[in-house]
């Protein structure tokens, strides 16, 4: 399944779209459900102050990076993202490659 128009098609549809869509419910232990880029449900820390907060309001991070991995992405690819934090690129990654592709997701950072 392709990834939807938002995601490959410019910045300012992306944002639009991942700002109008950004929800986030607060569960217990400090986490808090979000939906990034108007499609993906995930998890946040409420105790992180960098990106946490920007995930929860805009859905989104870095929207020309996301862009730039969304239009090369294809059906069937291997990727790795290195650095993975929240999982933001690896969801990006997983919806883009599809159920033959395979993403591996490694944060070396135990907090």
């Amino acid at each position: 399944m392709p990834l939807p128009s938002h995601l490959v098609s410019n910045r300012a549809e992306l944002e639009e779209v991942s700002h109008r869509r950004a929800i986030g419910v607060y569960y217990a232990g400090h986490q808090m459900l979000c939906r990034l880029l108007g499609e993906y449900p995930a998890f946040v820390d409420t105790r992180d102050l960098m990106l946490g907060p920007r995930l929860v309001l805009d859905g989104l991070w870095e929207a020309w990076v996301t862009l730039a991995i969304a239009r090369h992405l294809q059906l069937c690819m291997w990727c790795v993202d290195v650095g993975a934090n929240y999982g933001y690129y690896t969801v990006l990654m997983t919806a883009g490659c599809g159920l033959e592709g395979r993403v591996v997701a490694c944060e070396p950072s135990p907090l």
